[in-house]
């Protein structure tokens, strides 16, 4: 009996490599490979279409608000296991115009953005696109699952352009947060290891539905702050550079509060150098050309006249060392303003 098993599986593996390295088989898998190779890559060309869409999406707001909305993105094609157990279990026929009628998902794309309003924010501006059909929509950030996953999926039709046709292929985009796409990644990793008694499992998953209520609200507490920063930066008023005098109106020259400068003495008529001194004062016909000056709109040294009056030191205050100050100090009127007069 042992002896006729023998047997019977030499010539069952002898059967098997004998049919699997014959001309007929080779020719049947390439054959059937060869149309099945092209479909992918007709996926491969809408998810190109689907990223480029997004990228410039990212790139406008980039130049229009100074933000990116998009982290990153990511694309699939599923694989040819997964497909096969997909047409299994929904008992699709095994053709390729079945697994493009009925399969959605074969090609995948992944869009994390930062805040849960930029996902509405960029599917808003990616369906109104003219290109763009939209399938079907499923809203799991408003309506989780009960394991705890949020996202947005949008299933959708995009057209690619070959040499001589246009075709139309359906791609799955998948819309997520920084915190979703975290919580996913980890949950898929935890959920699928096989060792885990069941009694174990399901606490776990209960685990994990806290920990994506979590996530959910570090991503509301973190959309808040933004908002809070944003609405902080268009109230705040630009700085404001003032262009009226930042000294007193009483540093100003006019004829009635003449400013003292003094130049130096005069001893010509007798007089000592700390009884004589003089001042620069605008004549009467110059009152609104100085009050414009001050104001910053005119420039008097372009076409003032100044008259000359000569006075005793105490009938006009100190010694030159008060006009130096001033001059230093002096931001109403640039140094080569303030003339001393001479002789």
């Amino acid at each position: 009996m042992f002896g006729f098993k023998k047997y019977e599986k030499r010539d069952r593996d002898q059967l098997i490599r004998e049919s699997i390295m014959s001309d007929e088989f080779l020719d049947f898998m390439k054959k059937n490979n060869e149309p099945y190779e092209t479909l992918l890559t007709y996926y491969r060309c809408a998810i190109m279409e689907i990223e480029t869409k997004f990228n410039v999406l990212n790139e406008q707001f980039s130049i229009q608000y100074d933000r990116n909305p998009i982290e990153t993105i990511k694309s699939r094609l599923k694989s040819r296991d997964s497909l096969i157990r997909k047409i299994r279990n929904r008992g699709i026929p095994l053709t390729l115009e079945a697994i493009e009628e009925n399969i959605t998902d074969v090609a995948g794309v992944r869009v994390i953005c930062s805040f849960p309003e930029d996902i509405y924010m960029l599917a808003d501006c990616f369906l109104q696109q003219d290109d763009v059909t939209l399938i079907q929509r499923k809203d799991y950030i408003q309506n989780p699952k009960s394991g705890g996953y949020r996202s947005l999926h949008l299933i959708v039709e995009v057209p690619i352009f070959l040499q001589d046709e246009k075709r139309a292929m359906k791609v799955e985009v998948q819309l997520r947060t920084i915190a979703m796409d975290f919580w996913a990644s980890l949950e898929h990793k935890l959920r699928y290891k096989k060792s885990i008694p069941p009694e174990l499992a399901e606490a776990l998953a209960k685990e994990l539905v806290e920990c994506a209520e979590i996530s959910a609200a570090l991503d509301t507490r973190m959309q808040t702050i933004r908002n809070k920063i944003m609405n902080g930066q268009e109230q705040t008023p630009p700085p404001h550079k003032s262009v009226l005098p930042q000294k007193p109106l009483k540093t100003i020259l006019s004829p009635a509060s003449p400013l003292d400068i003094v130049t130096k003495a005069f001893p010509a008529n007798g007089t000592s150098d700390s009884q004589k001194v003089s001042t620069i004062q605008p004549s009467a016909d110059e009152d609104s050309h100085f009050a414009a000056a001050a104001a910053g709109f005119s420039d008097p040294s372009a076409s003032s006249v100044y008259s000359v009056k000569f006075g005793n030191a105490a009938d006009f205050g100190d010694t030159e060392a008060e006009y130096d100050s001033d001059d230093e100090d002096s931001e109403t009127f640039p140094p080569e303003n303030h003339r001393r007069s001479s002789f």
